[in-house]
């Protein structure tokens, strides 16, 4: 209450981590909602939004992303594609990819390729640029130096 007499519009107006923070929200009681009516598909994908709504909220700086807007939203499409393709091949061993069923092939191959590729291969390629500003990165060098250095 006291933002808003201040004139503090905050709570009127979210800005983009309090959106991010919400649709957070929302995935996990879809994910806790469809797990529980015994819906794996709409389970994984919302695990899936889940997982990178938490990627977002950790990458955003300042209320942008950046460079790794695309990555991410290619990560979430393909990591829901890897989820369906699992859910669509056949779980029993008649045939065998790798020496696995097709499903557990494909899980064991795709699904963590997926967030490696779309989510840390840009971290190492933008952290420095997008991540870290000038003045935040002298700060971290200025606190990770040796003490003993100094003296």
């Amino acid at each position: 209450m006291a933002a808003l007499a201040s004139g503090d519009d905050r709570m009127a107006r979210p800005d983009f981590t309090d959106r991010i923070v919400l649709a957070l929200a929302l995935a996990f009681l879809l994910a806790g909602l469809s797990g529980w009516l015994n819906y794996s598909l709409a389970f994984s994908w919302s695990a899936c939004l889940a997982l990178t709504l938490g990627a977002v909220l950790g990458a955003s700086r300042g209320g942008r992303l950046g460079p790794f807007a695309w990555w991410f939203s290619a990560g979430l499409v393909l990591w829901m594609a890897v989820f369906a393709l699992m859910h669509w091949l056949p779980s029993a061993p008649t045939t065998l990819w790798f020496q696995l069923p097709p499903a557990t092939a494909a899980g064991v191959v795709a699904l963590w390729l997926v967030p490696f590729v779309c989510v840390t291969l840009p971290y190492l390629m933008h952290f420095g640029r997008h991540t870290l500003d000038e003045d935040a990165l002298a700060t971290v060098r200025r606190l990770g130096r040796n003490p003993r250095e100094d003296a």
